[in-house]
């Protein structure tokens, strides 16, 4: 299946609750004879204030059936269930726990990092593998059964202040919640923006319901921002952008790449001025492809061709889940956890590096943070 658009964020919210293919049942100690195929689960915000991240449900499902015209995991295939949590911790919780009863072996998901960090006591206790596909850091290095892909939050945040670094700047505004992932904010904005790169960051937080960030903006603007970095991954990030713009406001406005998204371009061309922009990884900005990511960018551009990260989210956490099964020679959950702690290499679109027993995501950066400007056609082009 070639994914050729993605719908608009206003259909996005609209998608079903649960999705299926195929069904859930118990896994066995093997892959092969007439032992239950790989069942994984997958938790998603396709509903509620953060449904801008249900398209890396499409991005799995396009996987197993890639998977499955391969000829699925050992001549069977691979089944795929999918809940929606509807951007609630508490609903996150409550799929993992449906997802495991369905029979999942491992599950995958969420997009979301407070939905990540909520589910982390619940994965433990079903000691069922979760692969979280969230830029969240984890809650501590090899949290129990947990795994995450793609970049963490906090290499993010040392990317972006490198970035401006390197652009002259002296003075940034950042824009936080008022949640952990704001503290996390704070704590990054001193080590990575003032400490590493000699900035002086100021941090500014506001409720994640909030519907304006104006005040905060008129405070960072008057105070001498040259640039503005917006950290939270629900909307407000986006309103704080198009108030920046018409503040009159002439620095780049930097939106944390769970932005990186043909929707978002496309839901915000009416406003951007050329100074909008986030961090791409390279699959989404087009060839030529290099580095260790380069088969697999070729592979997903010809089989998905889909400029969005959270596509590629869920793309590459069913390739992931798929690689640990015909290496682990089971679907057994705890034979699926011991594989990912044995030094498990993967490399994706966006995730890659090694799994270890002490480190469970091992995210390597090349190829994913690639500065990307949102423009007045709707598109999102890498910055020469």
């Amino acid at each position: 299946m070639r994914l050729t658009r993605i719908a608009a964020l206003g259909a996005i919210c609209a998608l079903t609750a649960v999705s299926a293919i195929g069904c859930g049942g118990k896994s066995s100690d093997s892959t092969s004879g007439g032992e239950t195929p790989l069942t994984i689960g997958m938790t998603v915000e396709k509903t509620g204030p953060l449904s801008v991240l249900a398209p890396a449900a499409e991005g799995a499902e396009a996987a197993v059936e890639y998977v499955n015209k391969k000829g699925g995991l050992n001549g069977k295939p691979v089944k795929l269930i999918v809940k929606d949590n509807a951007s609630q911790s508490s609903r996150a919780i409550q799929t993992v726990n449906d997802l495991v009863s369905s029979g999942a072996n491992i599950i995958i998901g969420p997009p979301f990092v407070q939905d990540c960090y909520a589910i982390t006591g619940a994965v433990a206790k079903a000691k069922v593998p979760e692969i979280c596909i969230s830029p969240s850091d984890l809650t501590e290095a090899a949290p129990p059964y947990q795994y995450g892909i793609g970049a963490a939050t906090s290499q993010e945040d040392q990317a972006v202040y490198k970035y401006f670094a390197e652009q002259g700047l002296k003075k940034v505004g950042t824009l936080a919640a008022t949640d952990q992932s704001g503290e996390q904010a704070e704590e990054w904005a001193k080590e990575f923006g003032e400490e590493e790169q000699g900035l002086s960051v100021d941090v500014e937080k506001t409720n994640p319901a909030a519907t304006t960030f104006k005040p905060q903006l008129q405070k960072l603007i008057a105070e001498g921002a040259e640039a503005l970095y917006a950290t939270s991954c629900g909307g407000i990030s986006i309103t704080a952008a198009s108030e920046a713009v018409s503040l009159d406001f002439k620095g780049p406005v930097l939106l944390i790449n769970c932005f990186a998204s043909e929707a978002v371009a496309g839901s915000i061309k009416g406003f951007v001025n050329g100074k909008i922009i986030t961090m791409a990884p390279e699959f989404m900005l087009g060839a030529p492809y290099s580095g260790p990511r380069k088969e697999a960018d070729e592979t997903y551009e010809k089989e998905v061709g889909v400029n969005e990260i959270t596509v590629g989210d869920g793309w590459d956490a069913v390739l992931l889940a798929v690689k640990a099964a015909e290496e682990a020679g089971s679907t057994d959950p705890e034979a699926l956890n011991e594989t990912l702690e044995d030094n498990f290499e993967f490399t994706g679109v966006w995730a890659g590096g090694t799994f270890t027993k002490e480190d469970h995501r091992g995210q390597i950066t090349d190829g994913i943070f690639e500065p990307a400007v949102f423009t007045k056609s709707g598109t999102l082009e890498r910055i020469k």
